[in-house]
């Protein structure tokens, strides 16, 4: 049987460790001297506040279709910052560089991250 509230907590436990990788990710860029803009920082700390949201409300048994829509939307936000911070990887320092943490950052988020489109920030 379908579990929602199981399976709403594995996404956010999958958001919550992306999230973690993508702040190492940017720690490894600002060691390199890479400019990350201000707007990825921002995108990124607020990702961490609905993440902390996210997981109170579960420990409060909230699984509403709204608690639900935060949920994709945070997935989302997750996607857009990764595939900003890939891009300017790979236009300053390279694709090999860029692929690299392509494959650190690669455990996808399930169900969400299939069905969302990703646009860049910055």
């Amino acid at each position: 049987m379908y579990n929602i509230e199981l399976d709403t907590k594995d996404v956010i436990l999958k958001i919550e460790n992306k999230w973690k990788n993508l702040a190492d990710f940017i720690v490894d860029l600002k060691k390199k001297n890479i400019d990350v803009s201000p707007k990825i920082i921002t995108a990124l700390t607020c990702c961490r506040s609905l993440i902390n949201h996210c997981k109170y409300h579960l420990n409060n048994k909230n699984n509403s279709f709204e608690f639900q829509k935060i949920v994709a939307q945070l997935s989302r936000d997750i996607l857009d910052i990764e595939s900003s911070l890939i891009i300017i990887a790979a236009d300053k320092l390279g694709e090999q560089y860029a692929l690299e943490w392509s494959v650190k950052l690669g455990e996808k988020i399930p169900d969400i991250q299939d069905k969302v489109g990703v646009d860049t920030i910055g």
